[in-house]
């Protein structure tokens, strides 16, 4: 959710780079975003390795035209998300280069291959987030999972099957199911008594912050989305 215009600080970051990134989730926290030496799945909110090989993300992600088809091209890897199924797709040089930085996994989530060979590549890039972009993390999963829980048919069953198709274990899933079911129940409050839904536990305060902003700007919009 966007608070305010951050497009000016977005587009001056690109004077000097091929590629820019942000959007961490609100839920978490500088170790969720560093890839551990035993974790086998690059996952979304996964930045950086600990050497600090960049895998950008998905969640805001803008790219110079020119260097995303170089990168495709050169290293025969897309956006796509990758497997062992498919990871032997990919250029012999870009799995030697993820090799010799430890950052050679099973699992990657889409976006995270292709970044990382921009930088095999030499291409300058960086992450940045903004304080007037707000990114709740995790929306679309959690209310795939509702509606299979209540037995609607979902509205997007690939991409989120996609997005489920992880088996490790993952230290972040209860904040971030907990700032989903939050924000879930409070769109839905809203939407019946235009105020936010106040129950379950309750947030550490700066998360709390920011899903308020959230909450507040939901109950101010949600009409003209609505309309």
């Amino acid at each position: 959710m966007c608070t305010g215009d951050f497009t000016t600080a977005a587009t001056a970051l690109l004077t000097d780079n091929a590629a820019i990134f942000g959007g961490t989730p609100l839920w978490a926290r500088p170790q969720d975003t560093i890839l551990a030496a035993d974790r086998q799945e690059v996952c979304g909110p996964h930045i950086r390795t600990p050497e600090g090989l960049l895998f950008g993300s998905s969640y805001f992600a803008v790219y110079r035209r020119t260097v995303l088809d170089e990168v495709q091209q050169r290293c025969s890897v897309t956006l796509d998300k990758y497997t062992a199924a498919n990871l032997d797709t990919i250029a012999d040089s870009l799995q030697c280069f993820l090799k010799d930085h430890d950052a050679w996994r099973s699992d990657y989530t889409p976006g995270k291959l292709l970044n990382a060979g921009l930088t095999y590549l030499g291409q300058p890039v960086t992450y940045a987030d903004f304080d007037d972009l707000i990114h709740i993390g995790g929306y679309s999963m959690a209310t795939f999972q509702e509606q299979v829980s209540t037995g609607q048919k979902p509205a997007n069953p690939a991409a989120i099957q996609t997005m489920l198709g992880f088996n490790e274990y993952r230290g972040h899933m209860d904040r971030k199911l907990a700032v989903c079911e939050r924000t879930m129940r409070s769109f839905a409050r809203i939407d019946e008594t235009g105020k936010p839904w106040r129950g379950g536990q309750r947030l550490p305060d700066e998360v709390e912050d920011q899903i308020r902003v959230v909450e507040d700007l939901y109950a101010r919009q949600a009409h003209l989305v609505a309309g």
